[in-house]
Order: structure tokens, then sequence, then C-alpha cells
């Protein structure tokens, strides 16, 4: 009788996966570019463990001084405040994954309940998940401290709000991945929230005072939420009242499973092999006259587009490209509304109601504006292939310069930096608080001064620690290096533009600064060509690297 092979059990796979993994990882560290990806790796953490750190203290801080002076009410705003960080951070600030993609997991003949837990443990790898895990922790050691009975109950409590977090985050995005999937949805969806954000400001202006009424009085809405109801259990286990605690803990532990099994109902689809692509099935086509004659235009030996000059044939081509993958990612189009969105919002909020004024800071809150649009929008500059995939052979079999190339590429974000900046000006104008002349002036000046330098460093990236991004997905795996320099990068010349802007405003006056920084723009734009000329050389040399990664 011949043997039967068990299928390895649920823990068992796991193991193997993770031991499958680890080995990956020791073994890929004998290159020198892997060790230098896990020295970034490690740097970046530290810096998010130190940025942590500071509203851990506080939170322990806080939650010792409220169980001691019996102040436990303010639970509510710690655990909304961690909870609200959890699942809007990654959409306000475009939020990286550095390790491994859950898709790669379904290669191996795992079981449904492994695969959902180690794509589980893999989210939860992340940074702004690891935050929130330690600052519930903190949390815990809070109360703790004031009072060491209730190690139990907050433990349980806390630990439950975990798990219901990394659910709720895990069902968002899978269902926000499955609505967006196709393209029609996501133009809908882009023009609603357009409209919404046009008319938020005359609806804030109209019934302001309803609106914030309705927010101070609807403690009700917040108790029932799921923060609400782990606050509610930490104040009845602190109060004594198990009873109470029992019953908060039970709806808690309800809201976790209707999550789970929500986020459960879409892996489940991925896992049985799921396809979003919108790539349509082929079929015939009758010729058309139009298209045989523009295709006949554009074989011809000498067009327009071909004659030399800055904007060539090449250039306008992969700018034209750009655009398609840009109004076609609704990642891209959400981190364009973003900036947008959060202004307005800014504006929104006063200080006195009365006379409707804004922070004391006035006339910098358009160049801080442009600072968040730098930060949002700049993170694919350091990947620039990425959307191309295995496309970028093609650059390679074709007689065209990756100067042409990355140009095209550096066009298309600046001219998205562009409109942005400009759209910003005209919501703080409409808004009523225009930033002054010299401001505005410097403000244009070193968003040219910045880009320049950035897309020098970004093209070297792009090239030397490339990554293939996939269309429609949030959390995609970058160059843990790239993050590092490019980051760096950034915020030296954040500093660079606010030491002129102090020295020659505190030596001359704030109109020179325009003056100043457009000089410094000459010499960034010197520095852009030189590595811009560069970039054709270093394709060749790094192109072997550049295949491996995207064609896959």
């Amino acid at each position: 009788m011949a043997t039967m092979i068990r299928a390895p059990r649920t823990r068992e796979q796991i193991r193997l996966i993770m031991e499958l993994r680890w080995l990956m990882f020791r073994n890929g560290l004998r290159e020198s570019s892997a060790k230098l990806h896990a020295v970034a790796a490690i740097l970046l953490n530290l810096l998010w463990a130190a940025l942590a750190m500071g509203p851990g203290i506080g939170l322990v801080i806080g939650g010792y001084l409220l169980v001691r002076h019996n102040q436990t009410q303010w639970f509510l705003l710690l655990l909304w405040g961690i909870s609200l960080f959890w699942q809007l951070f990654p959409i306000l600030a475009w939020q990286p994954a550095t390790n491994l993609d859950t898709h790669s997991l379904l290669r191996f003949p795992l079981r449904f309940s492994a695969f959902f837990l180690l794509s589980l443990a893999h989210n939860l790898t992340g940074p702004v998940e690891l935050a929130g895990v330690f600052w519930h922790a903190c949390l815990g050691v809070g109360i703790v401290s004031a009072r060491p009975d209730l190690i139990g109950w907050t433990a349980l409590v806390l630990g439950i709000s975990v798990v219901m977090n990394l659910l709720f985050s895990r069902m968002t995005y899978s269902w926000l991945h499955r609505i967006f999937a196709r393209r029609q949805v996501r133009e809908i969806l882009f023009v609603i929230v357009m409209l919404c954000l046009v008319t938020l400001q005359f609806t804030m202006q109209r019934w302001h005072q309803e609106i914030s009424r309705f927010f101070l009085r609807g403690s009700l809405i917040w108790n029932v939420l799921p923060p609400g109801r782990a606050a509610a259990a930490l104040v009845s286990v602190v109060d004594g009242r198990l009873g109470g605690a029992l019953a908060a803990t039970a709806i808690l532990v309800l809201y976790a499973a209707v999550f789970g099994g929500l986020f459960a109902y879409r892996l489940r689809a991925q896992y049985l092999g799921e396809d979003l692509g919108e790539s349509p099935a082929p079929a015939a086509r009758k010729p058309n006259a139009r298209l045989i004659a523009a295709q006949a235009k554009t074989a011809a030996p000498a067009t327009a587009m071909e004659r030399p000059g800055l904007v060539t044939g090449p250039v306008a081509a992969v700018f034209v490209k750009e655009v398609r993958y840009f109004y076609r990612n609704t990642i891209l189009l959400m981190n364009f509304a973003m900036p947008v969105i959060m202004t307005v919002l800014i504006y929104l909020i006063r200080i006195s109601r009365g006379t409707g004024r804004i922070f004391s800071l006035g006339q910098w809150l358009y160049p801080a504006a442009v600072g968040y649009v730098h930060l949002v929008l700049m993170q694919i500059c350091p990947n620039s292939l990425a959307f191309d995939q295995a496309g970028v052979q093609l650059f390679f079999a074709v007689p065209v310069k990756f100067r042409d190339v990355m140009l095209g590429k550096n066009l298309f974000h600046a001219l998205t930096i562009g409109v942005e900046v400009l759209l910003l000006w005209g919501i703080v104008t409409v808004f009523g608080y225009p930033p002054p002349v010299p401001i505005l002036l410097a403000t244009w000046t070193g968003v040219v001064f910045c880009l320049l330098i950035y897309f020098a460093i970004a093209n070297w990236l792009s090239f030397k620690y490339p990554r293939r991004f996939e269309f429609g997905v949030r959390r995609q795996r970058v160059s843990q290096i790239s993050m590092l320099i490019s980051g760096g990068a950034f915020f030296a010349i954040l500093l660079v533009i606010a030491v002129v802007v102090a020295i020659v405003g505190w030596l001359v006056g704030i109109w020179l600064v325009p003056v100043a920084l457009a000089a410094l723009g000459t010499v960034a734009f010197l520095v852009y060509r030189k590595a811009l000329e560069a970039t054709s050389r270093q394709a060749i040399e790094e192109r072997e690297a550049i295949l491996k990664e995207m064609v896959r």
C-alpha cells in the first residue's frame, strides 16, 4: 500500500515560509547592494522609532496621570488619535512597503489559513502599523504603572484594539483596491472628490456652527465606534465595572470579526486567482482610415516631432505615456488631490469664528503647502521606470537615448508639480489669504531649484536601485536605500532654501530672496543638465540590474 503524503499543517507552512524568507535574505546579503539595502532599512527603522518615541512617552505619562486622577474619559481621545493615525496617515503620505509582496505567496501551495495569517503578519511590519502597536503598548504601560492589578484586562483590551485596527486597515485597502480596479469607477470617484472639495468651502462657511455643534454633541457616535468601545472597556475596568468591560470588549471583538470576515472574503478571491486587470480580450477590428492616415504621417521621415530641440519626438512620446500612466493610476490621482484637500481643510480651521482669521503663520502657509506637495508627489521620481515594468526593455531595443526618456519623465513630473503649485495659489487667493509678492516669487524660484536638484539625484537612483510598481496598489515595494538617499536629499534641499531665506531676509530683506534663489536655480540647471547627459551611459552600465528587476 502506497504511503500517503500528509499535507503540512498551517503552522508548519508558516514556519517553512519564514525559514525560506530568512534564507533568501541571508543569501542575498552576499551582494554588496543587498548589504546597502539592509543598512538603509536599519537606519529608516531607527528614524521611525525615534519619531514614534515622543508620542509613546506622552502616552505612558498620559495613561498614568489619567488613571491616578480619575480622568479616564480622556481614553476616548487617545485611542481615537491612535486609530486615526493608523488609518489616515498612509493616505495623507504615500506609505511604501519594504518587505515581501503578499502576491508572491500565491506561488506556494499554501492553505488559505496560512495565506491569511502571513498576509496579516506581512502588513504588520510596516512603520505605521508598528507605531500603532507601540503606542497601544505605551498606553498600557501607563495604565498598569498606576494600577498594576489591571495588567490582564489592559493587555486584553489593547491587544484586541490592535487586531481590530490591523483588520480594518487591511479590509479597507483590499476593498478600495477592488472598487478602483476599473478605470471608469476611478475617474467617476475622482470627479466626485473634486466636486466635494469645491463645495466644502461653501458648506463650512454657511453651516460651520451647525457642523461644529454636531461634532461636539456627537459623543454617542464616537463611543459606539470601535475606538470608543475600546476606551469604554478600559474605563469600565478602571472603575471596577466588569460587566460593562465584558460588554464593551465583546462588541470590540465583534467589530474585529466583521472586519476580518470582509478582509478574508477579498483575500479568498485573490487566493482563488482573481485578476483585477483591465486588459480587454483580443478582438478583430475593422481598418480605420483615420488611423491609417495617422500612421502614415507618423512614419514620414521628417516630421515636426523629429526636429532637433529640447522636446524631440522621443521626449514627447515619453511625456504622453507618463500622462496616460497618471490618469489611469488611482494612487497617483489621490496623491495629486491630497495636498489640495489638506490645504482647504487647514484654511477652514478658524481660531476666531467671528473674524474668520486663521493661524498666525498666515503668509507662510502657502510655502508650507508647496513643501507638502513636493513631499507627496515627488516620491515616485526615484523610481521613474517603476510603472514601465517589462516595457523598459524596449528602451534598450529602440534607437532612443535615455537622456530623452528621463527628460520626458522629468518634464511630466515638473508639470504636475507646477499645476499643483498654481492650483494651491488660486485656492489661498480665493480664501482671501494670498501670500505677499516677495514670498510668492521666493516660493516659485525655490520650487525650480528644488526640482532641478532633486531630478538629478532621482534619475541616478532610478537606474542604480530600480523597483517595479503595480498600478492601483498603494503600498509598493521600494528600495530602502532610495528612500534614505532621496529623503535625505529632499530635506537637505529644504534646509538650503531655509538658510538662504533666513540669511538674505535678515541681512537685506525678503524682497531679495527670489533673486538669490533664482541664482541657485541657475546653478542647479547646470548640474541637472550635466547629470541628464550622463543618464544614457549609466543606463547601459546598469542594464542588467534594471532588466532583472523590471522584467519578471
